[in-house]
């Protein structure tokens, strides 16, 4: 398929925006919960106040924490700024209500990102008709009513937004080469907002990597997104950090480290998409030569980052605090404790990297490199989800398409074939990657099964409140 010929029909991507969005509105307001509910949504209105009341740019003191003597946020500007701009536009109509309406619109901006990125991916992968699936199964997503209702500030959503960015734009580039420079910013622009969006970024790295290993004739967008992530994750390190601490290590926020790991990467990249080789073991050779340096480089430099990217934090946080963050737990752990939101979070993305092991091993071999792309975010995203249960909302966004792709099949064989066994895959087929879907039928068996104690249809971690 030609990049030009997905497009969307935007009357219903409008219909679905409208739609998704009102009823969060709607849920915001008759739902008997404040509009900040979250404390990080509210600390991060406190850093859009602070910055529009003076703080520097690069002063990221926060005074309200650790008293009297203030804590730095390791949070992003990038993300202060346009909500910053958001409340000075909508002062002179809304004048002191300008912060409640940065708290509307902001999320439903991200919303709208995440509905036109799920169709244009659906498309790409299931084809035209993966359309209608690409734009409801988002809506149906206990991420969307988690991570983009009215009052979320926090960078969650951005970095949602900007892992399909990067999906899209490296399944583009197999068709565009040029498309990967998308892909190589957005990685750029992810890291320097959060390191939770490191494991997209390497899938991005592998994807790259892998497709040029195939096909030798990738290595125009293997060069372009080497190019584009250094250039602009040195432009992200420039805009977070004043000059005198562009060389000062740090592993849990953008700095130092990972300008010379995506230098490096842009190096690497490039050198290899110059070199003439013909066959996918010499490049599967000379990829590893250079991914070793790279490593043994980095490591080199920054053997701390080597213990992850919590290993400076004292280890009575780790063990009082850090540990016992819910949402940082293995899926296993978490699963005791909300199991409606694990289950619910848990099937899409599970059920999607079937469809894609079945696509890459029983697909249409001309598809398989859009495939093979779509299999490294996806893949990866799963795993780390395993490892922590937060990760769920990159693998259930990245879940969409593959979803659309069962969907549009099931269709399928049911237009051929009406029978009681088609129907119910076509209604199997939506159900298990709706996660509202999922939630209402855990909830019920779960009621059922023990009717002496209540059923939560959320956990009762703040993280999660927001879709209880």
């Amino acid at each position: 398929m030609d990049v030009r010929t997905d497009r969307i029909d935007w009357r219903l991507l409008a219909a679905f925006f409208v739609v998704t969005a009102g009823g969060l509105i709607l849920r915001s307001i008759y739902g008997g919960m404040p509009l900040i509910a979250d404390t990080d949504d509210a600390m991060r209105l406190v850093e859009v106040r602070d910055l529009l009341g003076g703080q520097g740019w690069y002063d990221l003191t926060q005074q309200r924490l650790n008293t009297p003597y203030g804590a730095s946020m390791h949070w992003s500007r990038l993300i202060d700024a346009p909500i910053a701009g958001l409340i000075l536009i909508l002062r002179p109509i809304l004048g002191a209500g300008a912060e409640t309406g940065a708290a509307y619109v902001w999320p439903l901006i991200m919303l709208l990102g995440l509905l036109w990125l799920s169709a244009k991916l659906s498309i790409r992968l299931a084809g035209p008709d993966g359309l209608l699936p690409g734009l409801a199964l988002p809506a149906f997503s206990l991420v969307t009513l988690a991570d983009f209702p009215p009052g979320r500030f926090d960078h969650h959503a951005a970095q949602i937004v900007l892992l399909l960015v990067m999906a899209l734009s490296t399944v583009h580039a197999l068709e565009r080469p040029r498309r990967a420079v998308w892909a190589g910013m957005a990685a750029a622009v992810a890291i320097a907002i959060g390191i939770e969006s490191l494991p997209g970024v390497v899938s991005a790295i592998l994807a790259f990597g892998l497709l040029w290993l195939i096909d030798g004739r990738r290595a125009a967008a293997l060069r372009w997104f080497g190019l584009a992530f250094a250039g602009a994750s040195v432009a992200c390190l420039a805009a977070a950090l004043p000059p005198d601490r562009w060389l000062v290590p740090a592993c849990d926020a953008i700095s130092s480290v990972y300008a010379v790991a995506a230098l490096g990467t842009g190096a690497a990249f490039t050198a290899l998409s110059f070199l003439r080789l013909g066959s996918w073991r010499s490049r599967l050779i000379a990829g590893i030569v250079g991914g070793i340096a790279l490593v043994a480089i980095v490591a080199g430099l920054f053997p701390q980052c080597l213990r992850g990217p919590y290993a400076a934090l004292d280890p009575w946080l780790v063990q009082n605090w850090l540990d016992r963050i819910e949402e940082a737990q293995p899926t296993h752990v978490a699963i005791l404790n909300n199991p409606v939101y694990v289950i619910a979070v848990s099937v899409p993305a599970l059920l999607a990297l079937a469809i894609t092991a079945w696509a890459l091993i029983r697909g249409d071999a001309t598809q398989r490199p859009k495939w093979i792309a779509y299999a490294c975010f996806l893949a990866i995203a799963v795993v780390v989800a395993l490892v922590q249960v937060r990760a769920g909302r990159f693998a259930t966004s990245l879940a969409v398409p593959a979803g659309a792709t069962l969907i549009v099949a099931a269709r399928a064989l049911y237009l051929r074939r009406s029978s009681i066994g088609s129907i119910l895959g076509l209604v199997g087929s939506w159900i298990g990657f709706a996660g509202l879907g999922l939630a209402l039928i855990a909830g019920t068996v779960m009621a059922l099964a023990t009717p002496n104690d209540p059923a939560p249809v959320a956990g009762t971690s703040p993280s999660y409140s927001r879709w209880a």
